[in-house]
This record gives structure tokens, sequence and C-alpha cells, in this order.
């Protein structure tokens, strides 16, 4: 997994955060290309099965329209522009073979819903992808999947210390405190930086797992979390190496 801690990873790709090129497109992956950037992306099921490269579980704020994602089709995506540029919402099939191995890939599984359908949808494509790729989820059922059904696929477990308003205050304290990792078994942790550094992500590096430390704003910011992760997923300025990575 040497290429995870390699290169520093492009959050929904490298965006400009308007139009010019926006978040998850593949305008946006392509610049990450160009720029020597692994990928990292967000990925949900449509209502048709495909798989589609988007954060949001509704496609208001990326295109102004109001639509929940897991109502819609592949060919009514295509259709949606994102932030009134010309670039269309993307299918991850597209992203593949667009990318082809230039650069890493780190797919970030958006389900909080049954696991099981986006989760065989995405293997299915990324099983005939020959390149370097991980997964990653905060939802540690989706990483017990690919545990049990993919366990060649590197997955990531990713946690914050969440105040969500629908999850119990238990379920908070266990996420939060990377307390389900024996529900998904991750080979990584993908943790919130404005909570670096703490005690339950230090014990997960000690144990050799490999930290990446997400969304990291600034170079300012990268300077003063890089003792306390492995590498950094970054968004809105082009980082430079820091020593140790």
């Amino acid at each position: 997994m040497s290429w995870l801690v390699e290169r520093p990873m492009a959050h929904r790709g490298l965006h400009s955060g308007d139009s010019t090129c926006p978040e998850n497109s593949l305008k946006a992956f392509e610049a990450s290309v160009d720029g020597g950037f692994s990928i990292e992306l967000d990925v949900r099921i449509l209502a048709d099965g495909n798989v589609v490269v988007i954060h949001d579980a509704n496609t208001h704020r990326t295109t102004g329209i109001d639509n929940p994602v897991s109502a819609l089709d592949a060919s009514q995506i295509k259709r949606m522009l994102l932030q009134d540029s010309d670039e269309h919402i993307p299918l991850m099939h597209e992203v593949l073979e667009l990318v082809r191995g230039r650069v890493p890939l780190l797919v970030e599984i958006k389900n909080q819903g049954a696991v099981g359908e986006l989760e065989s949808a995405l293997y299915e494509m990324l099983s005939a992808y020959k390149w370097e790729y991980a997964v990653q989820s905060f939802n540690p059922d989706s990483l017990k999947w690919f545990k049990e059904n993919a366990p060649s696929v590197k997955r990531g477990q990713l946690s914050t210390k969440t105040k969500r308003a629908d999850l119990s205050f238990y379920r908070r304290f266990l996420l939060g405190n990377l307390l389900l990792n024996r529900v998904s078994c991750p080979d990584f942790i993908g943790y919130d930086v404005r909570y670096l550094p703490n005690h339950a992500v230090t014990r997960q590096r000690r144990k050799g797992l490999p930290v990446l430390g997400w969304v990291v704003r600034s170079q300012e910011e990268y300077a003063r979390v890089s003792k306390w992760c492995d590498n950094i997923i970054f968004e809105g300025f082009k980082p430079k190496e820091m020593p140790h990575l």
C-alpha cells in the first residue's frame, strides 16, 4: 500500500471550487492527473443500479436542481451540469476509463442505508480495473462487505468527532474513537484533521495502520498535521512536499 502515503490526494479531484473546474468532475480528475496527485472521489448508487460520482445525497448544491440522487437514473444524471459549467455528473465507469492507472484512486463509498447493492456494483467495476485503488467509508458495514466479499481490496475507515443528530451518542462515540474497527478491520484510517492529534488515531498508527488526514486546506495546516498523519487529502491549494512524506 505504499502509494497511499507517497503523494497527497486531491479531495474530489483537483477542483477550483467553482464552475471553472467543479468538484468530482472529469475535468477535476484530469487536473489531478496533470498535477501528479492521487484522486479522492465519492460514489453513490442510482435508481437503475449505476454507480455515480457525487458527494451529496441530493443534486441541489452542485447543480441547482433539487433531486435525491437515489431517485435518478444514468440518463438523467448525465444531463445535469455541475455548477453552471459544461461538466456533467460523471458515472464511475467514465472515471475509470479516463484515469486508467495514471494516478491512484481512493473511492469513498457514500452509503448510510442497506449494504450490498452499491458495494457489489462498485466492486464489479473495480475488479476489472488493473491499477492502484482503495476504498474508504464512514460506514463500517460497507467495509465489512469488502472484508467478506473482496478481501484483497484495501479499505479505510473514515472517522471524525461527529455531531450528527441521526446517530445516537453511543454510535458517535464508537465511530469517533475508532471502536468499530473490529467490524471494518481497516487497512488504513482516514481522520478529520480538525481533531488531530488524539489518542484513538495515535493507537491505530502505532499498530501500523497508515493515517490519512482530511481535509487539509493550506500549506500551513499541512505542516501542522504532518506529524500526526502519513498523508493528506487536500483541497484549495497545491501542497508542497513535507520532509517526512
